[in-house]
């Protein structure tokens, strides 16, 4: 397991290498991905991150893997938009641009304090 963690509730995006794929579907592939900056991750069961691909766009996705060990991320993910199409097609030894770290609802309220927000 990896010692370091990165601090609570930070947004900002880091590469991850993909370490494995498992076709679990013809069009579902679980993606195990390991942080190439050598911190840890840390996630409780329903939080999400948010998969960010250079020049498509990024999409929240739950993690997959068991929360209790620290030094990679599974998410498994279905081809189904323009994000998830383009993840699809990656495979071992590739790099998601950007993980943007497990996303709760109170980081959700703290980046917003005193902002006017409308949800529809």
């Amino acid at each position: 397991m990896m010692s370091q963690k990165r601090p609570e509730g930070c947004m900002v995006p880091r590469p991850m290498k993909i370490e494995s794929v498992t076709d679990e579907t013809y069009n579902v592939r679980t993606f195990r991905l390991r942080p190439t900056d050598g911190n840890g991750v840390e996630y409780h069961p329903g939080q999400f991150n948010m998969l960010y691909v250079f020049g498509v766009g990024e999409v929240p996705v739950t993690a997959s893997s068991d929360p209790y060990q620290d030094d990679y991320l599974d998410h498994t993910i279905r081809a189904v938009g323009s994000v998830t199409n383009v993840m699809y097609k990656l495979k071992k030894e590739d790099f998601i641009d950007g993980v943007i770290d497990i996303v709760t609802a109170s980081d959700f309220m703290d980046l917003t304090e005193g902002a006017q927000i409308v949800f529809i």
